[in-house]
């Protein structure tokens, strides 16, 4: 066989993979290649079927990540504890003390030795996601915001979220205060199926609060039909997340976006998500709400190939009627949100630290020599 018959046989071959690498070389959609980029140690996502207590679709699902303002979920699942058992009323004041007044942005700028009502507090955390709200309310329930993080990592476990703990009750920077996409959408739906006589707050609009007007930081409430809630949050070291519920025709969705580079990214992601899938969720046809049970929750078989970085990804799925989600673009992680070296006494005051828990150092020794060396992080402000 001739030299010139092998090439003329090779050059075919060798366009047809030039071409199909090219058409992975450019974004899939125009909207997700824009802004800053996607960082794949920031991002996971998970979506269920809340009525078959399925999941439809993960990636990085129980990576861990921070929860930022995603905290508060838990923050009012015990105040929803405690109204439910009768320990407190809507109309109960609580105090504001100087830790609680401290707290940065966002936050209702609550002044020392003043009261706000149980009522107020739940519509501030629900709406403005204030910092401030959140201390008052740990601190009334049990007398100190650590004391408080300890309930909350408590029940955590309670409802299956087995990769979580929580050092404070507002989400503001905590090098040790993880979750996972997997256990807040467990810690959604709790929320909606042990508490439905409060779930309601969650699709509030707008919070009034001394001729002042807040509105709710989750805008798919307003630009997509059917989400009734629930959170949003954000620092620099988690980007930008978000737990959706979706509600239509009987069929239930919740998911959680986790590290958007901005709040229109995660937003736009979410939507494509929800109503990619909820066609896809069973029809609940009877009337009111199935008992939660974590047990029976589980992951659909869905193997997914590895990132191509600065590239869009197509993810087939084994269900055959579900056509293919596309990822967003990513970037290299940057390191902004982790001091290089330690920083010194003189220009930040650091609070005295109790030992930690047996439970807290087994989960903290999972985790890889790079997270362990990351011991300082600079956060001015949480905002959603």
């Amino acid at each position: 066989m001739s030299l010139l018959s092998i090439t003329v046989r090779i050059i075919p071959i060798l366009s047809i993979f030039t071409l199909f690498s090219l058409a992975f070389s450019f974004p899939l959609h125009a909207d997700m290649g824009k802004g800053r980029g996607w960082i794949q140690g920031k991002y996971a996502v998970i979506v269920i079927d809340a009525n078959r207590d399925k999941v439809l679709f993960s990636r990085k699902a129980n990576q861990l990540r921070y929860p930022a303002s995603l905290t508060k979920m838990m923050t009012l699942y015990i105040l929803f504890d405690e109204l439910s058992a009768g320990r407190l009323r809507k109309n109960t004041q609580m105090s504001v003390s100087k830790h609680a007044a401290r707290q940065v942005p966002s936050n209702l700028k609550l002044k020392l030795g003043h009261t706000i009502s149980v009522e107020h507090a739940i519509r501030a955390l629900v709406t403005k996601s204030a910092n401030d709200v959140a201390v008052v309310i740990a601190e009334h329930i049990s007398g100190s915001e650590r004391a408080f993080a300890r309930r909350m990592t408590s029940v955590a476990r309670k409802i299956g979220m087995k990769n979580t703990i929580f050092r404070n009750a507002s989400g503001l920077p905590d090098s040790k205060q993880k979750s996972t996409a997997y256990d807040l959408s467990l810690l959604g739906r709790a929320l909606y199926h042990h508490h439905p006589k409060y779930y309601s707050y969650f699709s509030m609009s707008s919070f009034s609060y001394k001729n002042h007007t807040y509105g709710n930081h989750n805008r798919l409430l307003r630009s997509l039909n059917g989400v009734d809630g629930i959170k949003t949050g954000y620092t620099n070291a988690s980007g930008f997340n978000l737990v959706s519920s979706l509600r239509r025709r009987g069929r239930h969705l919740i998911a959680v976006v986790m590290g958007g580079p901005t709040g229109n990214d995660r937003d736009k992601h979410m939507k494509n998500l929800l109503k990619r899938y909820i066609n896809h969720a069973s029809a609940n046809k009877k009337k009111g709400r199935r008992w939660f049970t974590v047990k029976s929750l589980r992951f659909a078989q869905a193997p997914l190939p590895n990132f191509r970085p600065l590239k869009e990804v197509k993810l087939a799925l084994p269900v055959r009627s579900i056509s293919p989600v596309v990822m967003p673009s990513w970037r290299p992680e940057s390191r902004p949100i982790i001091a290089s070296r330690p920083v010194l006494r003189s220009q930040i005051r650091l609070s005295s630290r109790q030992s930690e828990s047996r439970n807290e150092d087994t989960f903290l020794s999972k985790l890889s020599n790079k997270d362990k060396k990351r011991r300082w992080m600079i956060q001015i402000g949480a905002y959603d």
